[in-house]
């Protein structure tokens, strides 16, 4: 009995996509970034805030839950104040650029 052995070889191109062009950013960058591509640390207080408030709300209502209370606590009117200050010192800075 004599075997044969065919061996193929096949040849792949592979593209180099280390341009910075074809990098996307993710959304959170871009929400992050003012008009001239660097990182705004009042958008980053904004988004922190606003997550913070979410989160310790959210951990209120879960652990009243819990606790057979199915009520949602209330955001007191001092953070919402806190907030509103962040949000409108944005929107007068946003205008004070132009």
């Amino acid at each position: 009995m004599s075997d044969n052995i065919t061996t193929t070889t096949t040849t792949v191109d592979v593209k180099n996509t280390t341009d910075t062009e074809d990098i996307k950013k993710s959304p959170l960058s871009s929400i992050l970034e003012d008009n001239s591509g660097g990182l705004s640390s009042t958008r980053i207080l904004m988004l922190s805030w606003g997550i913070g408030v979410l989160l310790v709300w959210a951990a209120g209502s879960i652990i009243g839950f819990l606790h057979g209370v199915y009520v949602f606590p209330a955001i007191p009117e001092s953070v919402v104040s806190i907030l509103g200050i962040v949000l409108g010192g944005k929107v007068i800075q946003r205008f004070g650029e132009k």
